[in-house]
């Protein structure tokens, strides 16, 4: 099931307009970074953040759990990929 998106994901990645290669031009230090980077850690499934996960997948309802799992956690994921082209030119300022 993974692979199925991957010919969407590599016509995605390699046209010429996508909203993950813009690049702003302001400098970063190396303290934004972190709390950013930690900040959107707390959302996707960092396991020594989020000791509870495990527990909450197991005792939640089903549907609870698809949420949890389908929305709430690839959210984050899907936030830290968009920042993520911002944090290319911070090893600049190290």
């Amino acid at each position: 099931a993974a692979f199925c998106s991957m010919p969407f994901l590599f016509v995605y990645f390699k046209s010429y307009f996508f909203f993950m290669s813009v690049y702003f031009d302001f400098n970063l230090s190396w303290e934004m970074v972190f709390i950013l980077s930690l900040s959107f850690m707390m959302k996707f499934p960092v396991y020594f953040l989020h000791l509870w996960l495990p527990k909450a997948h197991v005792e939640a309802p089903t549907t609870a759990s698809m949420l949890l799992a389908g929305l709430l956690l690839k959210l984050g994921t899907a936030g830290f990929l968009r920042i993520l082209g911002c944090f290319s030119f911070t090893h600049n300022n190290v």
